[in-house]
């Protein structure tokens, strides 16, 4: 398999300033209308790593730093974040975000993806989380 250059290199989503955890299946499960920041997570030696994350359909970026219809958007440094809206994830059951970044001149290099999940609520309320993650 694929080993990433910096594996503790990874795309975070978090609502109102809290990081969302894994279900156990390694997705993020949503319900309805939501809105997520999205920012990528990189060790303190990558203090001005610049990116590009990406999603595909279902999603779309909003606000600063938005560009391309949605499709994609753009930030720097480690606690830069992007606004990601799911709300027209009901024609789709999975969503997934994911980044390529780089510092000075450096090749860009892709994140994992990460994967947002249609459930119902009373699936959601059903879904124990995955003590592993932050």
């Amino acid at each position: 398999p694929h080993q990433p250059r910096e594996p503790q290199v990874k795309v975070e989503a978090f609502q109102n300033g809290k990081t969302i955890n894994y279900d156990n299946d390694n997705s993020i499960s949503i319900t309805g209308e939501d809105t997520f920041q999205i920012r990528l997570s990189a060790p303190p030696s990558l203090a001005d790593v610049q990116y590009v994350v990406e999603t595909t359909q279902g999603a779309k970026f909003v606000g600063r730093g938005s560009m391309c219809e949605g499709k994609r958007a753009h930030g720097r440094g480690r606690q830069s974040a992007v606004l990601l809206d799911v709300s027209h994830a009901e024609k789709v059951d999975t969503i997934e975000v994911w980044a390529g970044w780089a510092t000075d001149f450096q090749a860009v290099t892709l994140t994992e993806r990460l994967v947002f999940r249609r459930v119902s609520v009373a699936e959601k309320e059903q879904i124990p989380m995955n003590d592993n993650e932050l």
